[in-house]
């Protein structure tokens, strides 16, 4: 045999070895630059150098598989190709590094020639695979259809790369020196490089709303496994192919140990989990595969990879169970059987009103997304707040106040409740929840007593929630969902005269919105520069001077000095500080530390440095009011703080909750006790502590230093969850109720409606087919997974009217499964699952008409197919609804134009557009 021919042999036998060996190289330098970027991004908290090698370490185990069965399948691959002597000209020519540089139009152009071809053969299968399984109603007719396209694709392949290589090979003799393999790649790659530089250029604000490492991660990958390729290529010689495979098997199995090790250890270490779960590109959605299959019970929590499950055999025991005493059973894996105590439910624990304060007024300005630390009187060394800043020193500043959310749809109930998010009743909703009629809300409260209500609400983003405005007798809300920044005190000076000439006490709640992201959104100029923090402060300013406005029209009203006037926010903002934008997606500082500025007749200026919550204000100012509270709540009155006559009590529990729904789906929950935060995320299970007295901007986790305290707290925030929320806003009880054991012998209407590859739609339950504007469209979806999906679907639940017809552009229930407390990454193949979904009718719905139910589901941004599409736009039609107006006897809810005021707010359902990524 030939020294080509024996060449050739070795190469051909060592085809999967060789590419399994660059896919663990791969792997290997993916994980280190994944680990690279998570040294150089400054996201708190930080981590020393012993945590971020740990972290790496953990990626590497993370890496490996997928690297391993990668090269694996391209090595299989390969050595199908080796077989095609037609290409053993083109190997030949590039068998070394200096071999795919040298210059030479003919491998250049059947290089060029060959992608050009596969890509042609790729977007053709592909479309022909969507095609039959769209059309064909029978699995055999649009597998046998689409095995042809594949076979006659295969024949053509060949013939057509043929004519089109010598197309491109004149192109490279043009090219002269140019003219290589190497520099094809190259050209390749700098072109797709300056045309997304190009696209970045055009529109700079979209490195604001994406993370370009993120974007890049894929093909980067692969241009990553492509050099490896071309290097180990160059490297192997007749003789070395016998090393390559002593090398190869080797780090496979150091690679099997390392995965083995990473599973068993990964989660002991907070630190090094935030690095791979907040910090890494990839390593983190590797992760969440690892865990979904690990997780033997289904309960979401894996016995593996930090999971903490102690007993992944039963769904009933993991961690933030419910946990009875005496039953025998660690339900929490925590301590034992049982768990602390840790519901406070009181009075109010009122303290005493100031003399002669008889049935004071209240004004509450309330600013969206307010940072405390962005004001003068909270030491920010801009001038953003001078009006704010000299209502502050006639008042009581507290320094500590914290928000129980940091999204407003949970945020503001808690306040005018007394509650905690999961403790108050919402309804199904995705998006935007019923405040339900049980809740008792401190308008209510108050106009129970003989206050006159008011509120200004400087948006309509909060029009579509019903029950919001329950207890207010004059609601206003701006028609537009970004109105003129003057109009909401305008609005609410005129309220302010209205209110006055009632000649009784009243509540008045003027709410402004323009500090709420998207910043400037009008062209107004920025005071400080171009940055997001300087168009926000720019807003704060604007703000300002409207609270200004709002509260010289109350100085000349001459009621000044027998009203209790608040200025706070609802929450915070995020610019990046822990790798976050805005807000409603972590609890950390920055998006949970409010203001809170209360002045009260009778009561001295002070500065109150002791932790409260915003939902203090319900009991608040029902003690200045001289009314008890409706029912036991956590909530405390801030008046002894106000007075210095009392304190709280120094081992109160404060927690702040991020409720999941249809939209955003984040289930977190945060607690304070003394000087301490800890911070759980739980459905995955990870968690931090911080030390606020030390670490006021959370920088430093401190839960590797102090891991009894750090569980201690984790088990307090878990005993808390268990015993306080409602068991309908728990996402483990969501997900129970919601699991099926069978398939439901009744259903509305059945499908069988296959999305080849993930699931089953079995049918769905439609409630009725008639409807009126307020009232709410219920669809169950039931469905069967077929397979394991390892992305997160969307589902889209659609109205399609007829052509013309001004459809409110919110008016659809576009969610992820279950309000966002299953995603699809988390179904397991076999099981039956029902999602219930509730669509909120705008009550400005122009009716009569008729509207087609569709349901869309979407892998980003593109539609999901399903079999039988007989139109092949991926829309799967339900039925059609009718929409009529209100029988002239049903006195149910008053429907009020946009553009005016609303009236008689207890049950009043209001509705607007709003743009799918705001986030109030």
């Amino acid at each position: 045999m030939s020294r080509r021919a024996a060449f050739r042999s070795a190469f051909a036998r060592a085809a999967v070895v060789e590419q399994m060996l660059v896919g663990i190289a791969t792997a290997l330098l993916v994980a280190l630059a994944d680990g690279i970027v998570c040294i150089a991004r400054p996201v708190s908290p930080r981590v020393g150098p012993v945590e971020m090698a740990t972290a790496i370490v953990h990626l590497v185990g993370l890496y490996l598989p997928p690297g391993l069965i990668g090269g694996l399948l391209a090595g299989v691959s390969i050595a199908a190709l080796r077989r095609v002597r037609s290409l053993d000209p083109l190997r030949t020519r590039l068998r070394t590094l200096r071999g795919w540089f040298r210059s030479d139009p003919k491998p250049f152009g059947e290089l060029l020639a060959l992608g050009v071809v596969l890509v042609g053969l790729f977007a053709l299968v592909r479309t022909a695979a969507v095609h039959f399984a769209t059309r064909y109603h029978r699995i055999e007719l649009s597998s046998y259809a689409l095995a042809a396209i594949v076979i006659a694709s295969l024949v053509l392949a060949l013939p057509l790369w043929a004519a089109l290589a010598r197309g491109a090979h004149l192109l490279g003799r043009l090219l002269g020196p140019l003219g290589s393999p190497g520099m094809l790649l190259v050209g390749t790659f700098v072109g797709v490089t300056v045309l997304v530089a190009a696209w970045i250029a055009r529109g700079p604000r979209l490195l604001e709303l994406y993370d370009v490492e993120e974007i890049a991660w894929l093909p980067g990958t692969a241009a990553v496994y492509l050099l490896v390729a071309i290097v180990v290529r160059s490297r192997i010689t007749v003789h070395g192919v016998r090393r390559v495979r002593r090398i190869t098997a080797a780090a496979t199995v150091l690679g099997l140990v390392a995965h083995g090790v990473s599973a068993a250890t990964y989660g002991r270490s907070s630190r090094v989990r935030s690095v791979v779960e907040q910090r890494s590109v990839a390593g983190k959605f590797l992760l969440r595969r690892y865990v979904a299959v690990t997780d033997r019970d289904g309960d979401g929590f894996a016995w593996l990879w930090g999971g903490g499950d102690c007993d992944d055999g039963r769904a009933d025991v993991y961690p933030g169970a419910a946990d009875p005493v005496g039953d025998g059973i660690d339900a929490d894996c925590f301590d034992g059987d049982g768990s602390p105590r840790a519901v406070d439910q009181g009075r109010g624990a009122y303290g005493r009103r100031p003399p002669g304060l008889d049935r004071p007024n209240v004004l509450l300005v309330l600013i969206d997304a307010l940072r405390p630390d962005h004001l003068g009187v909270h030491g920010y060394r801009r001038p953003t707040s001078p009006r704010i800043d000299a209502f502050a020193a006639g008042a009581v500043r507290f320094e500590r106040a914290y928000a129980q959310s940091s999204r407003s749809l949970r945020s503001i109930p808690s306040m005018m409740t007394g509650m905690y998010p999961t403790q108050i009743g919402f309804g199904p909703e995705y998006l935007w929840p019923t405040l339900l009629d049980e809740n008792v809300t401190l308008a209510e409260r108050l106009r129970e007593h003989g206050w006159a209500t008011a509120v200004v609400m400087g948006t309509d983003y909060f029009a579509r929630v019903a029950g919001f405005f329950q207890g207010f007798d004059d609601v206003w809300q701006s028609p537009l969902y970004r109105p003129p920044r003057d109009l909401p005190v305008t609005e609410g000076i005129e309220r302010l005269r209205r209110l006055q000439s009632q000649q009784r006490p009243w509540f008045l709640w003027v709410h402004l919105f323009n500090v709420h992201e998207e910043y400037l959104w009008d062209g107004i100029p920025s005071r400080f520069g171009p940055t997001l923090v300087d168009r926000y402060d720019t807003e704060i300013t604007i703000a300002d001077h409207e609270v200004g406005r709002m509260l010289d029209a109350l100085e000349r009203s001459g009621e000044a000095d027998r009203t209790v006037v608040i200025v706070a926010s609802d929450h915070g903002e995020a610019f990046g500080e822990h790798g976050h934008r805005g807000h409603a997606s972590t609890l950390y500082e920055e998006e949970v530390r409010s203001v809170l500025l209360v002045r009260a007749p009778g009561i001295a200026p002070r500065t109150v440095r002791e932790r409260v919550g915003l939902f203090d204000l319900m009991p608040t100012v029902l003690n200045l009011a001289g009314i008890e509270v409706p029912r036991p709540m956590p909530a405390r009155s801030l008046l002894p703080l106000m007075t210095g006559e009392g304190t709280h009590p120094p081992e109160r529990l404060l927690v702040a909750e991020l409720m999941p729904d249809g939209l955003f789906p984040f289930d977190v929950k945060a607690l304070w006790h003394r000087d301490e935060k800890l911070h759980w995320w739980v459905r995955e299970g990870r968690y931090q502590l911080f030390d606020l007295r030390v670490d006021p901007l959370e920088r430093h986790d401190v839960a590797d230093d102090r891991p009894a305290r750090a569980a201690e707290m984790l088990g307090l925030l878990r005993a808390w969850t268990a015993q306080a929320s409602r068991p309908e806003n728990r996402c483990d009880v969501v997900v129970a109720r919601n699991r099926l054991p069978s398939e439901p012998s009744r259903m509305g209407r059945r499908l069988g409606v296959r999305y080849p590859g993930h699931f089953t739609l079995l049918g769905y339950d439609l409630e009725r087919t008639e409807y009126e504007p307020g009232e709410r469209i219920r669809v169950d979806f039931y469905f069967r997974v077929d397979a394991s999906i390892d992305r997160s679907l969307f589902f889209e639940v659609l109205l399609r009217p007829p052509a013309g017809y001004p459809l409110p552009p919110h008016f659809h229930g576009g969610h992820y499964p279950m309000n966002g407390c299953l995603f699809t990454h988390d179904w397991r193949a076999g099981e039956v699952l029902r999602d219930p979904v509730e669509i909120v009718i705008p009550t400005d719905l122009r009716v009569p008409v008729e509207m087609d139910l569709v349901l869309v589901v979407r892998d980003g941004a593109a539609r999901l197919p399903f079999e039988g599409d007989d139109r092949g736009d991926r829309v799967l039609p339900l039925g059609r609804l009718r929409f009529r107006a209100p029988a002239p006897s049903t006195p149910s809810r008053v429907l009020v134009p946009a553009a005016t005021a609303v009236r008689r707010a207890a049950r009043i359902l209001l509705d607007g557009p709003l743009p799918a990524a705001s986030t109030p």
